[in-house]
């Protein structure tokens, strides 16, 4: 079984290195190294390239600057494995092992799972901290149907990142289950959406096998505009309004987004929504009735009794109070 690994990279000297090198060094040979430089203007070129010269797996691939989107795509494009599996070029695999425990995992499972989930962990630069993330659910399963979907979305962890997922690759291209080169905003969760809508069958593991970097020198993920809140509202708007043939998964959907958006319109202020936004924005608070996930079912409480400009300041001192930032929304934090 051969597993494709993309890796993007956008001025990432820093840290492709060691990306690159935590994959090279796994334990399971059968893989390709799949390297999209999206256009960067430091060093990742150059480090990239003489990489690419001690491994015959890695293949090194240029395109002009388009976003995560279109680089992504690049990489399916080139891809020839029978799974793929994607890497920002920041982040790294948690250790030696993964991609091999995960190919025995696949072996276990009936050939009809399409998707196996894994957990990550979170490198905070600053702090130096590794800190295991409860995104998934912390329980294996084997050919499950979409009701782990529906766990997931219960406590607002619903798996959103192309980042935490082994996908086979005859999967998406039958279906051509694409990024959107137009959404530079919270991609991940239109691209995740679109997968799930196809597929039925999933399993999951508990190990860890990715470790996601956060704080790291140049990243925008807290810097909150209005590009990035309207770019949210897009996506919430799009499965929103979305016709679904498939009830229960629209019921997972909309729990989901109901929670996203209520992030969304607790990060709004006049800095970074204009009114005209604002208004758009407003006018799908409706969405909030889907409060399956106990803090949406708190927000739409608030929403029921003062209405949506008063629970709206209410959200917003909160995450003031808490830190909040976008990096908790539903999308992909690393912006270019």
């Amino acid at each position: 079984m051969k597993i494709s690994v993309i890796v993007t990279v956008y001025n990432l000297e820093l840290y492709i290195k060691e990306c690159i090198e935590s994959i090279i060094n796994q334990t399971y040979s059968d893989i390709e190294i799949i390297i999209i430089n999206d256009g960067s203007e430091d060093l990742s070129e150059k480090i990239c390239q003489e990489i690419a010269k001690t491994d015959n797996r890695v293949k090194y691939f240029y395109q002009k600057n388009g976003g995560s989107s279109s680089a992504r795509n690049l990489g399916l494009e080139k891809a020839t494995g029978d799974y793929v599996m994607f890497i920002d070029g920041d982040d790294y695999l948690y250790n030696n092992n993964v991609i091999e425990d995960l190919v025995k995992k696949l072996e276990r499972c009936s050939d009809n799972n399409n998707i196996l989930f894994y957990r990550m962990a979170t490198y905070y630069n600053k702090s130096k901290k590794n800190i295991n993330d409860p995104v998934l659910l912390n329980k294996e399963y084997d050919n499950c149907s979409n009701d782990i979907l529906k766990k997931m979305a219960e406590n607002g962890r619903l798996s959103i990142s192309p980042c935490d997922k082994l996908v086979k690759l005859k999967f998406i291209k039958e279906n051509k289950i694409y990024f959107d080169n137009k959404i530079k905003i919270c991609e991940d969760m239109d691209w995740s959406f679109k997968l799930y809508l196809k597929n039925e069958k999933f399993s999951l593991t508990n190990q860890i096998v990715y470790v996601y970097r956060k704080q790291r020198k140049g990243s925008t993920s807290k810097k909150i505009n209005e590009d990035k809140i309207k770019g949210m509202y897009y996506v919430i708007r799009k499965w929103f309004k979305y016709m679904y043939t498939n009830e229960y998964i629209k019921n997972i959907y909309m729990n989901y987004l109901a929670y996203q958006y209520t992030v969304l319109i607790a990060l709004i202020n006049k800095k970074n929504c204009s009114k005209s936004l604002k208004k758009e924005i407003y006018e799908i608070s409706d969405i909030m009735n889907y409060d399956m996930n106990y803090k949406v079912k708190k927000v739409n409480k608030l929403y029921n009794i003062f209405g949506i400009k008063i629970t709206v300041f209410i959200l917003r001192v909160y995450m003031l109070v808490k830190n909040l930032g976008i990096y908790r929304m539903g999308c992909n934090g690393k912006t270019k």
